[in-house]
């Protein structure tokens, strides 16, 4: 009966649906027009959705690709395929290069929640890139994740002391630490190797004696990962005696999350979402749309309105925009340790656990 009401009655029809549109316009146009025009992103959508595929050439100019979520993993497999090999990864660039040494970054942006923008372009140098990249960031907000070592140096031979001068190393490339909180020795409770997650100010340094891109003044330092359990376990796993049986089992008790599986190394499904079993037969799946390592931006910024976390250590957090990122905390409560350590600079963040 309302069909046949509706049927005879377009221009109320029309009214309805114009309705509708206006209203998801009016409370969603900050995320739709982010790109300007916003039919290329929905085409890319549908794509996406209806067409089975993994990556979607956007219909303009730049050479920009939609994917389902910031998975690293899709935009590698995708260069891969193009004969690009994964170099490095800066903030959000990641680097990649052929075997003729051409030389592409990779650039990602969320387009809402559910979905990533990549432009794909070419750098002739990288490392002009990079040292371009410090200079227009040299004094402002810089963040990098990478091994916290002791700085190597330029020249054996030269004269030097033995101390160690702290450092992040991320991949081949080196940055050297300064702490800035004179209350508090941050780097004196971190072993060496630790892999770490530094916010700070980059200062362009000449050094003479470290090797170094630069020095970061750091004004927050977080321990991504301090328990590397998959040496421990390629030792214990092929053996048959109750001591590593046991030792096993105690270990892989510790994985609770799809990360931990992964951290651990046991093998990735192509599913999706992708899928991580341990040998003790639980089956974890990747419930993350982002890394840990953004997630902590997102707090430092005060760009947080609420967050959630369960036992399986993933962490859910609510945007002031409207947005939801998910990712996994190395160990549980590191989260609400971050929240309450900014509070004075962020106010209050609603906090909830199961």
């Amino acid at each position: 009966m309302i069909l046949k009401f509706l049927a005879k009655n377009k221009t109320i029809m029309v009214a309805i649906i114009s309705f509708i549109f206006g209203v998801l316009i009016y409370n969603y146009s900050s995320i739709i027009f982010q790109e300007g025009n916003p039919w290329p992103q929905i085409k890319g959508i549908a794509q996406l959705t209806f067409g089975n595929k993994d990556f979607v050439k956007l219909d303009i100019e730049k050479n920009k690709y939609i994917t389902k979520s910031n998975n690293v993993d899709l935009i590698r497999s995708f260069m891969k395929e193009k004969g690009y090999d994964f170099i490095e990864q800066m903030g959000s660039g990641y680097f990649f290069q052929n075997d003729f040494g051409d030389r592409l970054i990779a650039v990602h942006k969320f387009y809402s929640r559910f979905y990533s923008i990549w432009t794909i372009s070419e750098t002739n140098n990288i490392n002009s890139f990079k040292f371009e990249k410090r200079r227009e960031i040299d004094g402002q907000l810089f963040t990098i994740s990478g091994e916290f070592i002791c700085l190597p140096l330029k020249n054996e031979d030269k004269a030097h002391n033995d101390l160690c001068v702290f450092g992040i190393k991320n991949n081949n490339y080196y940055y050297h630490l300064q702490n800035l909180n004179n209350d508090f020795n941050i780097f004196g409770t971190i072993n060496i190797g630790t892999k770490i997650f530094v916010i700070g100010k980059l200062i362009s340094e000449n050094d003479e004696v470290y090797n170094n891109l630069g020095k970061i003044g750091v004004e927050k330092l977080y321990v991504l990962n301090n328990l590397d359990i998959r040496s421990e376990l390629k030792d214990c796993l092929p053996k048959s005696d109750m001591a590593s049986y046991e030792k096993c089992k105690e270990l892989l008790d510790t994985i609770r999350s799809f990360n931990d599986c992964a951290n651990a190394g046991f093998s990735i499904t192509k599913s999706d979402p992708p899928q991580c079993e341990t040998p003790d037969g639980k089956k974890f799946i990747n419930e993350a749309n982002s890394s840990w390592e953004v997630a902590l931006i997102k707090l430092y910024n005060c760009e947080v309105k609420s967050l959630f976390q369960n036992h399986g250590k993933l962490v859910k957090l609510e945007l002031k925009n409207g947005n939801e990122i998910t990712a996994y905390e190395p160990q549980i409560d590191d989260v609400m340790k971050a929240a309450v350590e900014l509070k004075n600079k962020c106010g209050d963040i609603r906090l909830a656990t199961e």
